[in-house]
């Protein structure tokens, strides 16, 4: 399954077990049946509060994330985005049940 974008709140939801929402119920059914979950973050605060949320995520075995970077470091200090271009390459780890490395990438800017 991909989750792309996902949002702070999806993540924060994902991370915490709460299944209330279509993509949470649909990630809930992945993971019980032990398939793997690509998600490429998109948040204006993925390095602020969110960014506990995201690396919970990527604490848990079947979850695996598009490498992603800081969008606009001098206008939005927190704020990360996955690169898109990379989501083919991740899904392909994520088939063996690896992670695309290098995971965080520098700032476009």
């Amino acid at each position: 399954m991909v989750i792309a974008p996902m949002s702070a709140t999806v993540a924060a939801k994902l991370a915490n077990g709460i299944y209330d929402h279509p993509i949470t119920l649909a990630a809930k059914a992945m993971l019980r049946n032990g398939k793997n979950i690509v998600f490429g973050i998109a948040t204006n605060d993925g390095l602020g509060i969110s960014g506990v949320n995201i690396m919970k995520l990527l604490s848990f075995k079947q979850f695996f994330a598009i490498p992603f970077r800081q969008d606009a470091p001098f206008q939005k200090e927190r704020s990360v985005v996955a690169k898109w271009e990379l989501l083919e390459e991740s899904l392909d780890q994520a088939l063996i049940n690896k992670q695309l490395q290098p995971l965080l990438l520098g700032s476009k800017q």
